[in-house]
């Protein structure tokens, strides 16, 4: 601001600003001149973020705050403030919390987290801490109000303590049942993670962007007989991105739904790792997504070891050439979902799915026809097309599928309009269930949302996706514009979790 501005116009204006009922986000950092906040802040109830970086006179915060309930991130990184105000704002109000050096450059300030013990809690900036002691003193394993934790390095930053020294001590509560972790870059994993019982209730296992990390050797910690039976009993999701190098020994966690991106060598290296260990390692998992995949489909030794995997999703994988024992461990798989290709037709090993029962073609616009062998999935129930610009017309064959059940086009203005032709009708006459405005157009809609900061084409898309699923698309498809795109802003942020590592990650 500028230095002729006194403090009583600062007080003024930040007044003013309290009148802004519908304020979600407010930054006032690098304010010299700010050296209090008014209670009437207060009036703010549907702030998110308030951020107060670099407010070097800032004294003390209003009692009015107590009151901001959707308040979860206040940045307070550079400010002087008493340690128990700090400690009553930064970590009881608010979910996030962020670590930087205390006043003295020798610690840093994530001892504030001892006396908290909140529903939810997201550590930031690990690399700030300072000793390992520090995390250990936070006695987190006895907060057993914590229910969702997250856990964040800054990725390409330095740090002051080896980043396995920090989680080693930072063993979380049996009451956690999300977990997440990021940015983590040392090559393995913490005892905590692989040993009998520590996290009984865990349903939900997040590891993003730990390009260091190798190995996840479960062989040690699976079970009298080799089981890992106990290892995990309640997790039902285990997402795993950006992780290049990792390999999962010998059996993977037991979990219902994998999903895994940039981690070619978790799907290709799994013989490997599993042989010669006299451990099974079969898997009961039915749900399984692989995004941005660089190796060829035929190397996904993975698939070998999936005998329960019902429902496959693959984004933006560039080889979907197959093998005749990758088409076998395909065999009971009854829903493929295929996002982001780039490739000019389906793949024609589809063709062998014979009991497939649901077919999604997301965003593939780079295909220009469906394929007469559609035909052969004589078991398929359901089909889905959005935003595959290329493909014009179905093909004959449609009439073959005689167990389809529901169509749905979206985003595909041409097919939309063969769809609802006269003369094409007859054709899709035995569908129950169709769906295929010609007239929807995401480009503008995505254009909206994109002015929405954190949101990402791939979020706009599994939105999309995601109407009939929830029964909305009837309901959506008489919306105007403006409220198309509320209804997306408001889908995203229930099903959305934004991490400062950037983008959104799916957490349903």
């Amino acid at each position: 601001m500028d230095s002729m501005v006194t403090s009583d116009q600062i007080d003024s204006l930040l007044d003013s600003i309290s009148t802004l009922s519908n304020l979600e986000h407010l930054v006032l950092s690098e304010n010299s001149k700010i050296c209090s906040i008014p209670e009437s802040i207060g009036n703010l109830r549907k702030l998110h973020t308030l951020d107060l970086s670099g407010c070097y006179d800032l004294k003390t915060l209003p009692d009015s705050m107590d009151q901001m309930v959707s308040l979860k991130v206040l940045n307070l990184e550079r400010v002087t403030l008493d340690e128990l105000v700090v400690s009553r704002f930064n970590c009881a109000s608010s979910p996030h919390f962020e670590v930087h050096a205390s006043g003295d450059k020798c610690s840093s300030n994530i001892i504030l987290l001892r006396p908290t013990n909140p529903v939810e809690l997201w550590v930031d900036r690990l690399e700030n801490v300072k000793s390992a002691e520090e995390a250990h003193d936070i006695n987190l394993i006895e907060k057993q109000k914590i229910e969702e934790l997250t856990l964040t390095w800054t990725v390409a930053v330095g740090r002051f303590v080896d980043a396995k020294e920090v989680l080693e001590k930072l063993v979380p509560p049996s009451s956690v049942l999300k977990l997440y972790v990021v940015g983590y870059r040392s090559v393995s994993l913490p005892d905590w993670l692989m040993v009998l019982g520590q996290l009984p209730n865990l349903v939900n296992l997040n590891l993003y962007r730990m390009e260091g990390l190798e190995e996840w050797n479960m062989q040690h910690y699976s079970g009298k007989e080799g089981s890992n039976e106990l290892m995990f009993p309640k997790l039902e999701r285990l997402t795993i991105e950006q992780c290049s190098k990792l390999r999962i020994k010998p059996c993977l966690p037991r979990a219902m739904s994998l999903h895994i991106s940039g981690c070619d060598t978790m799907l290709s290296s799994w013989e490997e790792s599993s042989s010669h260990s006299g451990i099974s390692s079969t898997s009961p998992l039915t749900e399984l997504n692989v995004t941005e995949s660089k190796v060829a489909m035929h190397e996904w030794r993975l698939l070998h070891h999936l005998p329960a995997l019902r429902d496959l999703t693959i984004t933006g994988c560039s080889d979907l050439t197959t093998s005749p024992q990758i088409i076998h461990s395909l065999s009971s798989l009854k829903s493929l979902c295929l996002k982001s290709l780039s490739q000019a037709e389906l793949p024609r090993w589809l063709v062998e799915l014979t009991y497939l029962q649901a077919l999604e073609l997301n965003c593939c616009r780079s295909m220009t026809y469906l394929p007469e062998w559609l035909g052969e999935l004589i078991s398929l129930k359901n089909l889905v097309i959005i935003d595959c610009r290329g493909i014009q017309a179905m093909p004959d064959s449609v009439e073959q599928l005689t167990k389809l059940e529901h169509l749905t086009v979206l985003g595909c203005p041409t097919l939309g309009r063969w769809c609802e032709s006269k003369e094409n009708k007859t054709k899709l006459a035995h569908i129950r269930n169709t769906v295929f405005p010609a007239d929807l157009d995401l480009v503008p809609l995505h254009s909206a949302v994109m002015n929405t900061p954190g949101f990402t084409k791939g979020a706009l898309r599994v939105a999309v996706s995601n109407l009939e699923k929830t029964s909305h698309s009837s309901v959506y498809m008489s919306m105007n514009e403006e409220h198309r795109v509320l209804w997306l802003r408001n889908f995203l942020a229930e099903h959305y979790y934004n991490l400062t590592t950037g983008g959104w990650w799916y957490c349903d």
